[in-house]
C-alpha cells in the first residue's frame, strides 16, 4: 500500500476492501489495515458445523469467527461481509440453516452464499475429499433454498444470484436504483471501465477487453524485474461480445433486460437473438421467465436459475470444452 500510495492519489478512494481468513486475524493485522484505510472486510466462514469443517479440513469454531469480527470492529472497520457455502461434504440442510442463523447474530452488512464447486480436474487439492459425502443435486437445491428463505425472512435483501445485503448497505441501494454491476469478481457498486489486477494469474479488464498475468511466480517475477508487463494472454472484445455481456449483466443484476434497448444503444438493431429467445421458452413454460416483445423478465421464483437463464446469451459457453460444476 505504501508503494501504491506513493504513485497514485488515493485520497478519493471510496472503498478499500480486504478478504481475510478468520483463523489468522490478529489485533496487529486489523490495526495495520485500519492505518492504511481499509473500510470493508470479507470473511470466509463457509459452514459452522464441526463435522463439515472436519470434512473440508478447515477448523474454525464460531468463537473464532466472532472474535475476529470483534477485533475488526474495534479497529474501526464496520463494513463486514461474510461468505457462506452449501453443497459441502457431509453438509445437511439443517447445517446451512444453523450457520445462517449464527452468522446473522454477527450483524454482517453483506452475505455471499456460494455453491461448492467440486472440480478436482481443475483444483487438485479437492481430490482429497470423499466424493460420496457430497450432497446430491436435489440436496444442494434444498440447501440453497433454505438459506435463501432464512436470510430474506431476517430482512436481508436478495441481490442478483447469490448475494444478500442489509437494506441500508450500498449494494442493496445500488440494486434498488438499477446501478448494480457485475464483473468476473462478482456483484459490485463499482462502475469503473478499468479493473487492474496485480500479481500472479490476476485478471484485468480494460475498455478494449480482458488481460491475464502469468500464473506462475517465476515468470511473473522475471517479467517485473525486467521492467516488462507480466501479461501472458488477452481477449479483445467485439461489438457482439459487448452486447451479450451487457444483456447478461442486466439479467444477473436486475432480473430483467430490454434487449431491444441494448441493441439500439450499440446501433446494432439488425441482431434479433432469435435463437436465444427460443432457448428461453422452457423457462417461460415453467413460469420462471416472462417475455414481452424484446423485454425479458425473471420472476422471483426464477432467481435460483438465473445463471442458466443468462447463459443462453453466452456465445462461448456452447463451444467450450471445459468441464464446470453444476449451476445450482
Amino acid at each position: 500500500m505504501a508503494h501504491l500510495d506513493a504513485r497514485f492519489d488515493l485520497t478519493r478512494l471510496r472503498e478499500h476492501a480486504f478478504e481475510l481468513d478468520p483463523r489468522y486475524v490478529t489485533n496487529v493485522l486489523v490495526d495495520a489495515m485500519a492505518d492504511i484505510g481499509v473500510t470493508r472486510v470479507s470473511l470466509g466462514v463457509q459452514d459452522l458445523s464441526a463435522h463439515v469443517q472436519k470434512a473440508i479440513g478447515r477448523i474454525q469454531p464460531f468463537s473464532v469467527v466472532q472474535q475476529a469480527i470483534e477485533m475488526i470492529r474495534e479497529a474501526g472497520i464496520n463494513e463486514i461481509n461474510i461468505d457462506l457455502m452449501y453443497g459441502l461434504p457431509n453438509q445437511s440442510t439443517q447445517d446451512v440453516q444453523r450457520t445462517a442463523m449464527l452468522v446473522h447474530g454477527l450483524e454482517p452488512r453483506r452475505l455471499a452464499v456460494f455453491g461448492y464447486a467440486h472440480v478436482p480436474w481443475l483444483k487438485r487439492h479437492q481430490r482429497l475429499l470423499d466424493e460420496s459425502s457430497l450432497p446430491a443435486l436435489a440436496e444442494r437445491f434444498e440447501q440453497a433454498a433454505a438459506v435463501r428463505e432464512i436470510l430474506t425472512s431476517l430482512g436481508y435483501a436478495p441481490i442478483g444470484l447469490d448475494h444478500f445485503a442489509n437494506p441500508l448497505d450500498s449494494l442493496a441501494i445500488a440494486a434498488r436504483a438499477r446501478r448494480l454491476r457485475r464483473n468476473f469478481q462478482g456483484y459490485t457498486t463499482d462502475d469503473a471501465a478499468a479493473l487492474i489486477g496485480f500479481g500472479t494469474s490476476a485478471i484485468g479488464r480494460l475498455p478494449q477487453g480482458f488481460i491475464q498475468n502469468a500464473s506462475d511466480m517465476a515468470s511473473y517475477s522475471q517479467a517485473i524485474k525486467s521492467n516488462r508487463f507480466a501479461t501472458v494472454r488477452g481477449l479483445a472484445l467485439s461489438t457482439d461480445d459487448r452486447i451479450r455481456a451487457r444483456i447478461i449483466e442486466e439479467l444477473m443484476c436486475h432480473l430483467s433486460c430490454d434487449v431491444g434497448a441494448v441493441l439500439d444503444e450499440y446501433n446494432h438493431g439488425q441482431e434479433s437473438f432469435e435463437r436465444e429467445f427460443q432457448a428461453l421458452l422452457p423457462f417461460v413454460a415453467d413460469g420462471y421467465v416472462r417475455i414481452e416483445g424484446n423485454r425479458i423478465s425473471v420472476y422471483e421464483c426464477g432467481r435460483p436459475y438465473l445463471r442458466l437463464i443468462a447463459a443462453t446469451f453466452d456465445e462461448y459457453l456452447p463451444n467450450s470444452h471445459a468441464r464446470h460444476s453444476v449451476a445450482v
